[in-house]
């Protein structure tokens, strides 16, 4: 729309909220300007399938069933490794103080400095009569 009419009184003239001499000049603009005309048209249209949206919120009992079944479908997709993420969360978040936190931490760490040692690359066997080089 380039005419530069009132955007605010066509979106008032859709539901016939301006005052009559208002409405006249409206009107009137409308029969002449075809911008404004489609702009118009196309608030009414908007507005109808606003109105034909509205429908009466459900019964609380209603809703409450569906949070149920939510709840309890997610609760029943439970992974294998969702104990993993909770340990975590446990000891990061410290659910039991700053104490279990750091104890945590010190586990994970001495667990760390004990096993990582022990990691060795693979070798790959090695075929009788060759030598082998480590």
């Amino acid at each position: 729309m380039s005419c530069g009419f009132s955007k605010e009184w066509l979106s008032l003239h859709v539901e016939g909220d301006l005052s009559d001499s208002q409405e006249r000049i409206t009107a009137r603009h409308l029969r002449e300007c075809g911008a404004c005309r489609r702009f118009f048209d196309d608030l009414q249209e908007t507005q109808a399938r606003m109105k034909q949206l509205r429908c009466e919120m459900p019964a609380e009992s209603a809703l409450a069933e569906a949070r149920h079944q939510v709840m309890s479908k997610i609760d029943a997709t439970r992974r294998w490794w969702d104990w993993g993420v909770s340990f975590e969360r446990w000891i990061l978040l410290g659910l039991r103080g700053r104490r279990y936190t750091f104890a945590g931490l010190a586990v994970a760490v001495i667990m760390s400095s004990a096993l990582l040692p022990q990691i060795r690359p693979f070798a790959p066997a090695v075929p009788a009569g060759f030598a082998r080089f480590d």
